[in-house]
């Protein structure tokens, strides 16, 4: 997840292709920052166009490490986690919303 770098603005910022490049861009002073490369790259992942279920596993998996997912308030249900805010995946056309703790690693719908 990046954040933009103006004064007194520090929002989130989304991923939008423009000109055939990926940027990020503020929603609020509508600032644009190029990738780097530690950015990762899942736009619109559609689980459904996947052809194995080894694909979903592998993300969901290694979704506690994605840096761009969006964040949410929410308690970690795992009893020894004390963190507040988790990262939640949406699952594609369905609408599900699958957290993952960045702490404990723990997934809860």
């Amino acid at each position: 997840m990046r954040f933009c770098i103006r004064e007194n603005c520090n929002n989130n910022l989304t991923s939008i292709v423009k000109n055939n490049t990926v940027v990020f861009r503020c929603n609020v002073c509508f600032e644009e920052y190029s990738l780097t490369n530690e950015d990762t790259l899942m736009i619109d992942e559609h689980f459904q166009e996947n052809n194995t279920i080894h694909k979903h596993k592998t993300y969901l998996q290694n979704a506690c490490h994605d840096d761009i997912a969006e964040l949410v308030y929410k308690n970690c249900p795992n009893r020894g986690c004390t963190e507040t805010i988790v990262k939640i995946i949406k699952l594609a056309e369905s609408g599900q919303a699958l957290y993952v703790c960045p702490t404990c690693r723990t997934q809860f719908a």
